[in-house]
């Protein structure tokens, strides 16, 4: 995944804290295990829902943190940063006509919730 890439890459740059790094990447792969065992409840009961009724948030590390302030900046620019990626990947799948334009403008409203629903 296009994110996942991305994330990795900000782990080598001075910009981001290891932790923020940490926190985002632990997101992105929670909010993939769901995809995932959403689409597994698909294939063995049609459903899709979620029958132990996790939620959606993430739990933090519970780690020291040096500058709260400083890091939630960058945890912000780190999820813009790969939120842009996405979206040019998006572009890139949708002109090589691996996604349709309805999967691509489901996607593209999903990025957007995203981006605007960052704590400010």
């Amino acid at each position: 995944m296009i994110a996942l890439s991305e994330i990795d890459g900000f782990s080598r740059d001075e910009r981001f804290p290891p932790e923020v790094v940490q926190r985002v990447r632990a997101g992105y792969d929670s909010q993939l295990a769901r995809i995932d065992f959403r689409l597994e409840m698909i294939r063995s009961n049609g459903t899709g829902e979620d029958p132990t009724g996790s939620s959606d948030g993430y739990v933090e590390d519970g780690g020291p943190q040096s500058d709260p302030a400083a890091l939630l900046r960058a945890e912000r620019e780190i999820r813009r940063l790969v939120i842009g990626a996405e979206r040019v990947e998006l572009d890139h799948l949708l002109n090589r006509r691996k996604v349709s334009k309805r999967v691509a403008d489901g996607v593209r409203v999903a990025l957007d919730v995203d981006e605007t629903t960052m704590r400010p």
